[in-house]
């Protein structure tokens, strides 16, 4: 029973479906309007009806843009036929926009794919450049840090022979004033000893003559008073040469005492310098050690 209701039900779809007299009259239409496309629209409009009044269809009132959009979509006969061609070319139009679609996701996918891969490359460039910069940072900053620290000590070891330096010219000079000055009182003092020793043995002699006689030893006595007079003046001359020369040591010191005091100004400038010199560097190294650490204290606020 259920194989009669089949076959029977077959036999109305193919009753209702176009015949092939039909269909061949599409066809030819068909075939007259592909070779007329660049013909007047009225004639294709008019091919049109003629095979649509042949076939028994209904009037074709759409005008020949739907012809030839039918032609696009290889619809032709469909067209002619009127069978089901609204819901055929709406099916082939969305399966066409789907196509497209997917066609356009596909390239958007690639491209993105593209822009991912491009991306991650740029972020490990950027990383590697990072990290490289990172490095040369950390390697200037501890080369800055060693030639301040080098710096700084050797201002330091200059400031200190400066000041050596100068203390010892300072020393010396004072020495060397006070042997002078020591020396020359000391001859000094001895000459005018010997001069009042010698001064003291004339007045002696002197009150020692007597009136004079056969027996007298006035002339032994004024013998000794002649040389003690004569090794007293020679003992008045040396003691003015002995402030003479101690004057003129003391002339000289004075020079000498200018010519370091010149030096003592140019160390004491130098000293100055080295000073200003010391201060900028222990600035300096201490802006680079402030530095690194803001740098060290970003990074971890960056890594938290």
């Amino acid at each position: 029973m259920k194989k009669i209701i089949l076959i029977v039900g077959a036999l109305l779809l193919v009753g209702c479906g176009p015949s092939q007299k039909d269909k061949n009259i599409a066809a030819v239409t068909c075939a007259v309007m592909q070779e007329t496309r660049n013909m007047d629209a009225a004639i294709r409009v008019e091919k049109m009806n003629d095979a649509r009044e042949k076939i028994g269809g209904e009037p074709f009132l759409r005008g020949d843009d739907a012809i030839k959009e039918a032609f696009e979509w290889r619809l032709c006969q469909e067209l002619v036929l009127n069978e089901s061609y609204d819901e055929t070319l709406q099916s082939l139009k969305d399966a066409e926009r789907e196509r497209a679609r997917i066609a356009r996701e596909k390239t958007r996918i690639a491209a993105e794919k593209q822009r991912i891969a491009a991306e991650k490359q740029r972020i490990a460039a950027e990383k590697r450049a990072e990290e490289r910069k990172i490095k040369e940072e950390q390697e200037r900053v501890a080369r800055e840090e060693r030639e301040a620290l080098e710096l700084v000590g050797t201002l330091q070891n200059l400031l200190e022979n400066q000041l050596s330096r100068i203390k010892d010219i300072e020393d010396r000079i004072d020495s060397e004033v006070q042997r002078i000055s020591d020396s020359g009182q000391q001859d000094i003092d001895l000459k005018q000893r010997q001069i009042r020793s010698l001064s003291l043995t004339i007045t002696e002699i002197t009150k020692s003559l007597d009136g004079g006689g056969l027996f007298s030893n006035n002339s032994e006595k004024m013998n000794t008073i002649e040389s003690t007079i004569a090794a007293r003046i020679k003992a008045e001359q040396e003691l003015e040469e002995i402030r003479l020369k101690r004057d003129q040591d003391i002339e000289d010191i004075e020079d000498y005492r200018e010519q370091e005091n010149a030096r003592l100004s140019k160390l004491e400038e130098e000293k100055t310098n080295i000073q200003l010199r010391l201060t900028d560097a222990r600035i300096k190294f201490s802006e680079i050690s402030d530095r690194e650490q803001e740098r060290v204290a970003r990074e971890e606020r960056v890594q938290m």
